[in-house]
Parts: structure tokens; C-alpha cells; sequence
């Protein structure tokens, strides 16, 4: 499959089982198939089996992917988060560029991910991700829905848990009417470089305080390009997220 001419690509999937508010929930069932391998297919409708990975420490992980006939990277069990276990594997994977879908996502639109790759190939950010626009109050004050401040052209200017940009003299309720707020919908693609020197930057105060990673990047001046996309990420953390997908289904 062939995306963006001559560039090459893989989709990674992290995936652990230390899960505090749902147990090993990559493992949970889904009408009959772990969402795992609900996200696993997904990835595959966008890009083909041969490009779609799963980054995991945990051995009961790798042989339930292995069974499923997709390929599977060992990493280690002590690194922060997603992007971490991916670039400590980076090294073996031949390809121009990564994609990180996380392994809670089992709605992910195939579509996103093809947009996304798109977009690394055009735009030559050291990280692109999707955005969404905020249509709910609820939304825009949950704390699992990062926000984005973008510039006029795309890039990212900050991401934060809290409702940004703040509104002067306007009260909160009207806000949406007011500007354009975004949500963050959690995929990221990187040129294999990015992941190669992410173990190179610098602490970031910033990530550690808000606990969202692409920070990190900012902090160390390196560019996040976001595109539109209209879904809103449906992912699971609790088993309340979980009955919402068994729902949408």
C-alpha cells in the first residue's frame, strides 16, 4: 500500500497491561475480539497488516499479537509512556515514518491515520497530530481532553488539560461561542529522526506538570503541525468508556 509516493511507514501500537482504572484493558473484550485487536484492524484497513506493529513489555501481550498474525516488538517495562517504548525500538524499523496509535482506541478511523501520514509527508514537522473542534461545555472542562492553542496555520502553540485560550469578561458558559477551541485526538506521526533523538532532549517541566507528551517537544523547540479532523476520539480508560464503545457498537 502505498500512501505518499516513495516514503515508506509503520503504524506502532503501544500496549501494556498495568492499567490502574481498568485492568488490562488492552485485553478487554469487545463484542468478541480484544480491543487490541479491534485497533490492530483499524490500523491494518489503513495502511495493511505488513505496515502495523505493537510496541509491549509484556509477554502475555506479545503472544496474544503474535496469534493474531501481526508483528511484535519487546520493550522495556520501566519507560514513561507510549512514544518512549516506541523510540527505544525505532532503531530496528527501517521506515521514513511512525505513526503511534495507542492501544485503547479500537474506533480509531482508518481515514485519520492516512490523513495523518499525509500530512508528515507535506508539512516536515518533527511531530503532526489531529485536532478536533469542541462543541461541548462538558468537553472543554474534562482534564481527559486536552485542549490545543494553534497558531493560524496548524502548528501548536501549547497543549494543556485545562480550557485554553482563557476568555476575558465572558462568561464561561459562552465561551464556545466565543473562539474556536480544540481537542487533542491522541495519534502522532513522526519522522523516524524525531523518535531517534527523543531520549536527547531535555526535561520538561512542562510534560511533567500537565502529563502530556508532545510538551516535551515544544519545550525543546521542536515543531507539532495539528490538522482538522471531525471525529472526536472515542477512547477507554474506565470501564464507563468501555460500555460507551460496547454502546456506539
Amino acid at each position: 500500500m502505498n500512501l505518499i509516493g516513495n516514503h515508506t511507514y509503520k503504524v506502532m501500537v503501544p500496549a501494556h497491561l498495568a492499567s490502574i482504572r481498568l485492568a488490562e484493558k488492552v485485553l478487554a473484550d469487545i463484542k468478541g475480539k480484544a480491543m487490541l485487536l479491534r485497533v490492530l484492524e483499524q490500523c491494518a484497513q489503513a495502511v495493511g497488516r505488513e505496515n502495523v506493529c505493537v510496541v509491549t513489555p509484556d509477554r502475555k501481550i506479545e503472544d496474544a499479537v503474535s496469534g493474531w498474525g501481526f508483528d511484535v516488538y519487546l520493550s522495556s517495562p520501566d519507560l514513561p509512556d507510549g512514544s518512549s517504548a516506541i523510540a527505544s525500538v525505532t532503531p530496528a524499523v527501517e521506515v521514513d515514518y511512525i505513526v503511534n496509535v495507542q492501544g485503547d482506541q479500537p474506533l480509531v478511523p482508518p481515514g485519520l491515520i492516512q490523513a495523518l501520514i499525509k500530512n508528515l509527508a507535506a508539512t516536515g514537522a518533527d511531530m503532526v497530530t489531529p485536532v478536533f473542534r469542541i462543541t461541548e461545555l462538558e468537553d472543554l472542562g474534562e482534564k481527559g481532553v486536552a485542549k490545543v492553542i494553534r497558531d493560524l496555520d496548524g502548528w501548536a502553540l501549547y497543549f494543556s488539560r485545562s480550557p485554553i485560550p482563557y476568555i476575558r469578561d465572558i462568561p464561561y458558559e459562552k465561551w464556545l461561542e466565543t473562539v474556536p477551541f480544540w481537542g487533542h485526538y491522541g495519534i502522532y506521526g513522526y519522522p523516524r529522526k524525531t523518535l531517534l533523538n527523543l531520549g536527547k532532549l531535555k526535561h520538561s517541566y512542562l510534560e511533567s506538570g500537565e502529563k502530556l507528551e508532545q510538551l516535551r517537544l515544544l519545550q525543546n523547540g521542536l515543531k507539532v503541525f495539528t490538522f482538522e479532523t471531525t471525529p472526536r476520539q472515542l477512547a477507554v480508560d474506565t470501564q464507563e468508556d468501555l460500555e460507551k464503545i460496547l454502546k456506539f457498537l
